[in-house]
């Protein structure tokens, strides 16, 4: 039997509605794929500007600044007047430090900043440089921080202190702590999430043979992540400055105070395994450095062959095969190299460089800089992320 007028049309309607909805569906997966698309970042803390800039991580281009000082230069009396009353005091003894450390959420939306110096963490919307919310940390100096891997836990030194606060970012408030020994600086977690080990420097500020001999002044302190208890500690001769932990948590390459190269750590008994002394160049003194820390900045290549280390007072990147434990190729890079990274990819270590103003990208494979950028004043510390297209468009 033929079809009928009325069934053709109702068949060329059924067609005609069958390759709109497939054009619908194909738009919104394709606004769906622009929405997800993500591109690698790295985001500089420039400490002494007060601003934090993004680079495109593959071509290391500028992208944009985010101000993360908007209320100004100063901490305002009216909201915090011991921090304002402090802040002469921080400032003579330190610098200017606007931006200590960044992390980012993992969702790419909001970038965290421990402003140094102003004794807090403040969250910024990243698409439209906002302030989202402000926190205090205990004391007057905020220091280093870390991110749990599901973005709801910060965990920052409060370095008068002597303790690392928690905060949690979806109720914008401190929700425990733990003690650590003096003056905590970094802090990192495990590979499962499960701990998170912060390093005490000692208070730079007083000469080591005056300082308090009572005080644990340098100690790593091993805590649980979930319910913040102090599980174990390890003292230290020297102040623990940088450190990286391998991939199954069983080494520690640390940086230390007054100490021209690193050492390895067995994480199990804390016991320092091997030290790799670093060239230290020549008519180099104290004045070349700040607080005790000639070498500050490691980073460790994802396959965990090499070590990049920052030598800072004699303005070079080594790169130190981590097996020999040994150098293998010095580059040599701008004035007081501060912080060392992965970039996204893994294949390039990047480097702040903290009175050059400047960044380099240093390839681990050909072991040569690849990149040089000048971003903001005094950059410190920088990190990396993956940020969805949106999020970096205008």
């Amino acid at each position: 039997m033929g079809l009928g007028a009325s069934n053709r049309v109702t068949v060329a309607t059924l067609l005609a509605a069958i390759v709109l909805l497939s054009s619908v569906a194909a738009n919104r997966s394709g606004e769906s794929a622009a929405r997800t698309r993500t591109r690698p970042v790295m985001f500089v803390a420039n400490a002494e500007g007060g601003t934090v800039t993004i680079l495109d991580g593959r071509t290391f281009t500028k992208i944009r600044t985010i101000n993360v000082i908007p209320e100004g230069t100063e901490p305002d009396p009216a909201q915090d007047p011991a921090q304002a009353a402090a802040y002469p005091a921080l400032e003579e003894a330190g610098g200017k430090n606007y931006a200590q450390d960044l992390d980012v959420s993992p969702d790419g939306k909001v970038l965290y900043v421990s402003r140094g110096h102003f004794g807090d963490v403040m969250a910024f919307d990243i698409k439209s440089g906002e302030k989202l919310w402000r926190v205090d940390v205990s004391g007057i100096r905020s220091d280093h921080m870390t991110l749990s891997d599901d973005g709801r836990l910060l965990y920052v030194s409060a370095i008068f202190e002597n303790k690392v606060e928690i905060i949690d970012t979806k109720k914008h408030e401190i929700v425990g702590s733990f003690p650590t020994g003096e003056w905590p600086h970094d802090n990192v977690l495990s590979p499962d999430g499960q701990i998170v080990y912060n390093g005490s420097m000692g208070n730079v500020l007083t000469p080591g043979e005056t300082r308090d001999q009572n005080a644990q002044s340098y100690v790593l302190t091993v805590a649980n992540a979930i319910n913040f208890e102090v599980l174990k500690t390890y003292e230290f001769n020297r102040g623990i400055r940088p450190f990286v932990l391998t991939a199954n948590g069983r080494r520690m390459y640390a940086q230390l105070s007054e100490f021209h190269g690193l050492v390895e750590v067995s994480l199990r008994t804390g016991r320092i395994l091997r030290r790799l002394r670093l060239p230290v160049k020549k008519g180099i003194t104290e004045e070349d450095y700040d607080f005790e820390a000639p070498h500050h900045g490691l980073a460790l290549s994802p396959d965990e062959k090499y070590l990049c280390v920052a030598g800072r007072a004699s303005d070079y990147v080594a790169i130190v095969s981590r097996r020999r434990m040994k150098a293998v190729k010095f580059i040599r890079v701008d004035d007081a190299p501060g912080w060392a990274e992965n970039s996204p990819n893994g294949r390039r270590c990047v480097v702040t460089s903290t009175r050059a103003n400047t960044v380099s990208a240093i390839s681990y494979r050909t072991k040569r800089k690849v990149a040089e950028v000048k971003v903001g004043r005094g950059p410190k510390y920088l990190t990396e992320a993956w940020l969805p297209e949106s999020v970096l468009r205008p």
